[in-house]
């Protein structure tokens, strides 16, 4: 909820409106990790990535001003968090370790041929289990974060098992990037 400063909850039981988890900053993008924290970046050129607690929204950890228009998602279980970093020619994907609370920086790409991923959108797509993810047109690795193929059209989701990526209008195997069917308009 942009310019509100806080998160909207949904019970899950009734998928009704519950509230609101008021938050110090104005986050712009969320992730989920597990029932405990809530992962967030804000909306600004220069971003805070910030781990609050769910249920009161302060800040349990954050790195201010870390990352440009930043990026995120997480694996299923809430133990990984993938930030992307979109700063021009040297935009960059990390892997941090959330499981304590803290964000642990465990790996850092360095994008094709050595060299930041180039303009990269603003988004990311991982894996459930955080075995690959998608960012800057690329198929990225997990723990080491490799560039393993190149998929230039943005993966919006992949299936919970792992083994499809959905684009706007075209369906993928994930492992490969084999086009297997198209969306109808």
């Amino acid at each position: 909820h942009e310019g509100v400063g806080a998160l909207g909850k949904i019970d899950l039981a009734s998928w009704q409106f519950s509230g609101f988890v008021p938050v110090p900053i104005d986050s712009d993008r969320v992730a989920a990790l597990g029932d405990a924290w809530v992962a967030t970046i804000d909306l600004d050129q220069w971003t805070t990535p910030t781990l609050l607690d769910a249920s009161t929204g302060a800040v349990v950890d954050s790195l201010p001003h870390q990352v440009s228009e930043g990026a995120l998602c997480a694996t299923s279980d809430g133990q990984i968090l993938f930030i992307g970093d979109s700063s021009s020619s040297a935009g960059e994907v990390a892997r941090y370790d959330v499981s304590t609370g803290k964000l642990v920086m465990t790996a850092r790409s360095v994008g094709p041929m050595g060299v930041g991923f180039y303009y990269p959108t603003r988004a990311i797509t991982c894996a459930s289990d955080g075995s690959f993810l998608f960012y800057g047109g690329y198929a990225v690795e997990g723990t080491g974060l490799t560039v393993t193929y190149a998929q230039p059209d943005p993966i919006l989701s992949l299936t919970p098992d792992g083994r499809l990526a959905i684009s706007a209008t075209t369906v993928y195997r994930a492992s490969d990037g084999m086009v297997l069917g198209s969306l109808p308009a």
